[in-house]
Order: C-alpha cells, then sequence, then structure tokens
C-alpha cells in the first residue's frame, strides 16, 4: 500500500456501549457518524471506565425476548439462544472495525453470557480491530484474525477504493485505487483447525462478492447449519463455485430468510416469504443502496417458532447510529 493511500486521521466515536477507533476520511465516517457522537476524548474514556466500568448494554437479557426495536435484533438471538442452553460462537468474516462483534460481545459482559467471537479483516479498517477490543475490555471475548477469508488458504490480493473502507475485498477484477497483499483462509480450514463447536454457531460474511464461495465451503465443513448473517447483492450472489449453485432458493430449503436491512443496527428484521425471492430479489436492486443485510435462521433451531414471533414484532423500521449510505442520504432504505 502506497503511503499516499493510507487512511489519516482517527477519532473515537461513541457507539453508546462501546466506543470504536475510526478514520475521519472514510465514507462511512464521513456520512453516518452524527458529530455528537465524534471526538469521545481518549482520556475521558479512561476516566469513565476507571468511575464507572466499562458501560452495560442497554438491553437485558429479560427485555432482549420482549423488546419490539429492530437496532437489538441480535441481542435478542443471543438471549433465545441461551435460554436453549446454547453459547454463540461468532465468526465475523469481514468484521471493518469490529463494530458488530463488539456490540454483540459487550451485550454478553453484561449479563454475565457465554460469548465468543473470531474477527477477519486484513483491510487498513481492520487495523483499528484489536485496539477496539482493548480498549472496550473485550479481550476475553473477541479474538483478531488479520487474514482474509475466501475460497483459498494462502497469499491473494486485496483492494479498495480510497475513502471507502468498507470496499476492501480480494480482487477479483481490474485493480482499484490501492492493491497489496494480505493472507487469507477458507473458513472450513480454520473451522477444523480450532475449537469451534457448531452447536450456537453464527458467521456473519461481509466480502463484497465472495459470499456464495464462503457459504459454499461453510456448509461443507459442519454436520449442524449455522446461523448465517450475509450481505445479499444480487449481481454477485449466489455464483458457481466448484460446479455447485447456492443461491438464496437452494438456501430457503433450510433456513428462514429475514432482511436485516443494514448492520450492525438492524433497520428492520423483515421475514422474506419463499414465495417471493423472486420478486425480493428485484427489490432490492431497486433499493437506493442496492443491496441488504440477510439474517438466515436454520429451519432446525431449537425454539425457532419462539424466536419467529419475538422477529414479528420487530418488523418495523429503527434508525440506529450507523445506518449506512442508501438510508443516510434517503431517509429510506
Amino acid at each position: 500500500m502506497t503511503l499516499s493511500a493510507r487512511p489519516t486521521g482517527i477519532d473515537l466515536v461513541d457507539f453508546g456501549e462501546v466506543r470504536m477507533f475510526m478514520f475521519r476520511d472514510d465514507n462511512l465516517y464521513t456520512i453516518n457518524v452524527p458529530p455528537e457522537r465524534r471526538n469521545y476524548s481518549v482520556l475521558q474514556h479512561y476516566q469513565d471506565v476507571s468511575r464507572h466500568g466499562y458501560p452495560k448494554s442497554t438491553m437485558t437479557l429479560e427485555s432482549a425476548p420482549i423488546n419490539d426495536d429492530s437496532r437489538y435484533a441480535f441481542q435478542a438471538l443471543i438471549s433465545h439462544l441461551h435460554h436453549h442452553g446454547i453459547s454463540l460462537h461468532l465468526l465475523d468474516v469481514g468484521g471493518f472495525i469490529g463494530d458488530f462483534s463488539l456490540l454483540l460481545a459487550n451485550f454478553a459482559r453484561s449479563w454475565n453470557i457465554p460469548f465468543r467471537a473470531d474477527v477477519f479483516d486484513p483491510s487498513p479498517a481492520g487495523t483499528l480491530i484489536p485496539y477496539n477490543i482493548e480498549i472496550n475490555g473485550l479481550q476475553e471475548f473477541v479474538t483478531f484474525h488479520d487474514l482474509a477469508v475466501s475460497g483459498v488458504d494462502g497469499p491473494l490480493k486485496f483492494s479498495h477504493t480510497i475513502a471507502h473502507l468498507d470496499s476492501a475485498s480480494v480482487q477479483t477484477g481490474a485493480p482499484r485505487d490501492v492493491d497489496y497483499l494480505v493472507r487469507s483462509t477458507r473458513i472450513s480450514t480454520f473451522i477444523r483447525a480450532h475449537d469451534v463447536a457448531e452447536h450456537g454457531l453464527l458467521v456473519k460474511i461481509d466480502t463484497e462478492g465472495l459470499e456464495s464461495t464462503i457459504i459454499h465451503d461453510l456448509l461443507d465443513a459442519v454436520t449442524v447449519r449455522p446461523i448465517i448473517v450475509t450481505e445479499f447483492t444480487p449481481n454477485t450472489f449466489g455464483a458457481t463455485v466448484a460446479g455447485d449453485h447456492r443461491d438464496l432458493e437452494e438456501l430457503a430449503t433450510h433456513y428462514c430468510i429475514y432482511d436485516v436491512s443494514h448492520l450492525p443496527y438492524p433497520s428492520r428484521v423483515r421475514v422474506v416469504p419463499e414465495n417471493q425471492l423472486d420478486e425480493y430479489t428485484e427489490m432490492i436492486r431497486r433499493r437506493d443502496s442496492r443491496y441488504a443485510d440477510l439474517l438466515l435462521l436454520p429451519k432446525d433451531l431449537p425454539g425457532l417458532e419462539d424466536l419467529k414471533a419475538q422477529f414479528a414484532r420487530t418488523e418495523k423500521g429503527q434508525r440506529g447510529l450507523y445506518n449506512l449510505v442508501g438510508t443516510a442520504r434517503t431517509g429510506r432504505d
């Protein structure tokens, strides 16, 4: 990476329950972080922690299952699994600054819930993750891996567009503004090499086009279907991989599909009916952001009907700190 292409200027952003470093000259910071959330004093943060401890999650184990705020859908999911004696293990592929993992880890810490997360991101944004883990005191819960996750084990070219760090991904087409070498692992290789329990496994995938490759590899590596959160972009999702084609229709055979809009704060939890997948795909193509984050719940998940009833109460849209570009600009997604 050339020095001129490096992001510059680091700010500590107040996410309420956690505080995280972000690059000031990045698109997500510029457009989506309100002024009142910026410029949190690092020294003030340490003073706050010394006096009051780390901030607790505003959602509790008791309130999560009955809340109607879509922003806390994943806290409700953790609470549901905990109620059924299942500990959640998150594999966060494309972790950006670690926001999704740290918010869930803080919820688990707040209420003494067993939780473990492995976060993967070899991009410039990912360099902030170890510091974000440490400044929030979540080292016991979250482990950072300076690795890409792809369809191969070994070095790959990565690239991103300047000032759009969320665009960082394996370079599969024409070079973008910045390219560099990273080390990569297949998710199956990681699962087999580490103590990854299949019950309670949640895999979040945001890789700018390799989602289908990773889902294919993931499902071939496990015997218990994991919960999956994946970015869905109709033009890239469902590509043919090694002669096998996994698209929404195939996933719907074993999964209930929910549109949660955008992470880390879902602005909806809306079921996608199996008989409306084509219409849904066309709707996403017309959406301002042209993508959605999907939550895939295995149909054999313990207590699934209770969880579906919970999510039915959270379908109305909610605005969070950090809605992504299309929502922030237009007020809708």
